[in-house]
């Protein structure tokens, strides 16, 4: 929540010297470390500094609040969390994050104030007290910011449409969702630990296309034909690329009667590089090796 240069009818505590309405004062966001860990962001150690004792002591008494605000425009996301003077690690879904990602702090009035004053008030402001109504903003800081990059290693010429995620439930079901900026793909934490320490081997990738990634977008593509072209345009932006890729392997465009004449199966397939066909000849070439491999062993004992 970045006020800029946003003025208010009273004093404001601010690091931005353009709207600070205090002398001595500050009001800092503060953490060690951003990370990310396998399907999560980790703020680590976030916490705020506050050098105004009257400020500091409305905090105690429960008449303002500290809080930080995460905000990403790309995914249309916004976490507002308490914070304290001694630290937490904050932990956020990965998932929910989409290219620039913005932490904020504010400090907000929990409850209607009168006669708020403070003697370290810039001189225009020093005569004065003010009426402020709950929820006011009272201090700021805009924070850092930081980009995700989201670890996509499904196929190589559409990637960027998967996220693969681990699911919130317990279920032994992976489910898909289709947002405006991913097709998400949720898969229960035993099955995502697998694919997370197998998902970067080489031999792997078309069995992870063949039973992630193309019934997803089977999936997927199955919805989109049950509606119109221009409500998939206009939902989801990464329905370009299932365009282009489709102008690549097709020799018309993909409209309307188009759509409706598809199998979705076959298209996520087509669209995937066959990567069923694939993952079935790297199982065959797996086992072949592996039983060569035995009975090289057994002959050789």
């Amino acid at each position: 929540m970045q006020l800029g240069k946003r003025l208010y009818p009273y004093p404001l505590l601010s690091r931005s010297a353009s709207i600070n309405s205090y002398v001595n004062s500050e009001f800092i966001f503060l953490c060690d470390q951003i990370k990310t860990v396998n399907d999560k962001v980790i703020i680590v150690n976030a916490r705020y500094k506050l050098t105004n004792n009257h400020l500091s002591q409305m905090i105690a008494e429960g008449l303002l609040k500290a809080v930080c605000v995460v905000e990403c425009s790309s995914s249309v996301y916004r976490k507002t969390i308490p914070l304290s003077l001694d630290g937490q690690d904050i932990e956020l879904p990965l998932k929910d994050f989409l290219d620039r990602v913005v932490i904020s702090a504010i400090i907000y009035a929990n409850n209607n104030i009168l006669n708020f004053h403070d003697d370290d008030f810039v001189e225009d402001y020093l005569p004065y007290s003010f009426e402020i109504d709950k929820y006011d903003i009272l201090a700021s800081d805009d924070g850092i910011s930081f980009t995700v990059d989201m670890d996509e290693q499904l196929d190589d010429k559409i990637s960027s449409i998967f996220i693969v995620v681990k699911s919130e439930d317990n279920d032994e079901i992976m489910t898909v969702k289709l947002t405006k900026r991913k097709i998400e793909i949720d898969l229960p934490e035993q099955q995502y630990g697998v694919y997370y320490a197998m998902k970067s081997t080489p031999e792997f990738e078309n069995l992870f296309f063949s039973i992630i990634a193309i019934p997803a977008l089977g999936y997927a593509l199955g919805e989109i034909k049950n509606g119109s072209l221009e409500d998939a345009q206009f939902k989801y932006n990464w329905f370009k690329s299932i365009e282009k890729t489709y102008e690549a392997i097709k020799p018309d465009k993909l409209d309307q009667n188009h759509l409706s004449e598809i199998s979705p199966l076959e298209l996520a397939q087509e669209i995937m590089n066959f990567g069923t066909s694939k993952a079935l000849t790297d199982i065959y070439d797996l086992f072949t090796h592996m039983t060569n491999h035995t009975v090289g062993d057994m002959e050789n004992d």
